[in-house]
């Protein structure tokens, strides 16, 4: 099977899809001023707008992994996740503490079919 490219960059591409999956790079806010909340809600449209160029969905997704800089911002972060879910379509999740570059306060990848 081939491999296709989605959005690449000088280092790394938005996206890779083999088969019928998609596995998406780390996802970070553009405007890193925000709270963790308001980076997460950046954060979840750019994973809506990423999964769409590759013909998937957030009902087609299939593991999260969320990566928090500090641990105490769980319930901001996972307040916009409960309100970005597909409520039929729950994936797998991990959330763990990381020490992230810059200023973000999280960073999620995730695998979708396609």
């Amino acid at each position: 099977m081939t491999v296709k490219r989605i959005e690449p960059k000088d280092w790394y591409s938005a996206a890779s899809i083999h088969g019928d999956t998609v596995y998406l790079s780390g996802q970070v806010a553009a405007d890193t001023s925000q709270d963790v909340e308001g980076q997460a809600r950046q954060v979840f449209a750019e994973i809506d707008r990423v999964l769409g160029a590759c013909g998937s969905h957030k009902s087609k997704v299939l593991m999260v992994n969320v990566y928090l800089q500090d641990m105490a911002t769980f319930e901001q972060m996972n307040k916009v996740w409960l309100a970005w879910i597909d409520p039929d379509s729950k994936p797998c999740r991990a959330t763990v503490q990381a020490g992230l570059a810059l200023d973000f306060g999280i960073e999620v990848t995730l695998t979708a079919a396609i």
